[in-house]
């Protein structure tokens, strides 16, 4: 969630070449002269741009034939395609989205749109995986005029923690809310890229409906911790699991934000998981 690790580009030529190749050797499309070398181009200058947009990356000097020939070769980075393996490596890199933290990696999202960047269209670091929620909710929300969709594969993830859950319980009933807090030294930026991102993608909600599967999962840890050692048994449980949650995913997934949360509510600690899961 947030962030994931930029993919290697060594073979980005052969992607290129293999994309626009049938398996019996013959070209599908061949490429004018000089044009591998500018699309090439494109690439680096992409990546020095960590896919911010420009419109250098349009490619003007790029035919419209070969433009439309990149546009179309993205069919074979499916499964059954040349680029298989490409698409394989890109969701080996992130199983669960890193949008949200919830679904399952099943989509390739293009962060600058195939429709506007069709010389990008192949190119392993405009692909991120995605869930279809979330790539559905992103469609070309990147961050032109600075606040949109933060890269994933640059974002540089500030040193502390920004995502942060609310606990209560009301009537029996546990509240729980996501957000985004602004920490010392994050540009304003960032913090409205991320707080729009949450939102584009109705993180909160989706969130809230995960978490009551989550925690039901947990419930007879929590009773067996409660029982046995009391509240402070069951917040040494929390603050553990807690730990270890940072450990695998970091300081702002949200399963770290809601057990940080939980281990100080007293309400919960004293008994109030029983009824807030459920539980009379």
């Amino acid at each position: 969630m947030w962030k994931i690790t930029l993919p290697d580009d060594s073979d980005r030529r052969t992607e290129i070449t293999t994309a626009l190749t049938f398996k019996s050797g013959l070209a599908k499309y061949t490429l004018k002269e000089g044009e591998l070398d500018v699309i090439d181009g494109l690439y680096t200058l992409y990546h020095e741009q960590k896919g911010f947009p420009c419109v250098e990356l349009e490619g003007a000097t790029i035919s419209a034939d070969t433009k439309f020939a990149l546009k179309k070769a993205y069919s074979e980075v499916q499964d059954s395609g040349r680029l298989s393996n490409l698409r394989s490596r890109l969701f080996l890199s992130a199983k669960k989205c890193p949008l949200c933290g919830i679904e399952a990696t099943t989509d390739l999202d293009h962060y600058l749109p195939e429709s506007k960047y069709e010389c990008l269209a192949i190119y392993s670091r405009n692909l991120i995986p995605t869930c279809h929620k979330c790539n559905n909710k992103k469609r070309a929300s990147v961050a032109a005029n600075g606040v949109g969709f933060l890269h994933l594969y640059y974002f540089e993830e500030p040193d502390g923690i920004f995502f942060i859950a609310e606990t209560d319980i009301v009537n029996g009933a546990l509240l729980i809310n996501f957000h985004i807090t602004q920490l010392e030294g994050m540009s304003q930026v960032i913090y409205d890229s991320l707080c729009f991102q949450i939102e584009r993608i109705n993180l909160n909600e989706r969130l809230k409906a995960e978490v009551n599967d989550f925690l039901g999962s947990m419930y007879t840890s929590f009773e067996m911790a409660y029982e046995s050692s009391g509240i402070e048994g069951l917040r040494i449980l929390l603050k553990k699991t807690r730990d270890n949650y940072t450990t695998r995913f970091g300081r702002n997934h949200w399963k770290r934000a809601l057990m940080d949360s939980l281990s100080d509510n007293q309400m919960f600690l004293d008994a109030g998981f029983k009824t807030a899961l459920g539980t009379p």
